[in-house]
């Protein structure tokens, strides 16, 4: 519940005005990106870091530095992805 005080001279009657919001209940299904662990979501931190540098930069090693660091991420990702998939795959499943 969210109370707004309004302190309004012209309207004498008018103290306090509560809004009621409904809330909205969101559940995860929890075998959604578990591909995402704590080093990737670093190395992703620290691309963004790398990204700002370089739009400001003119220093080409920076930049080599980047697309290099992209690749290298990007290859982390896909290997961290395959591994789920796998891992999913040899769980046997009971009905």
């Amino acid at each position: 519940m969210l109370m707004i005080c309004l302190i309004n001279s012209s309207i004498p009657n008018l103290g306090v005005i509560t809004l009621d919001f409904l809330k909205k209940e969101i559940k995860s299904n929890g075998t959604h990106n578990q591909w995402i662990t704590k080093g990737i979501r670093i190395s992703h931190k620290r691309k963004k870091e790398l990204f700002i540098l370089c739009r400001y930069s003119n220093d080409l090693n920076l930049k080599i530095y980047y697309k290099r660091y992209c690749s290298v991420l990007s290859k982390v990702i896909l290997t961290a992805k395959n591994c789920i998939i796998t891992r999913l795959f040899l769980i046997p499943r009971i009905k």
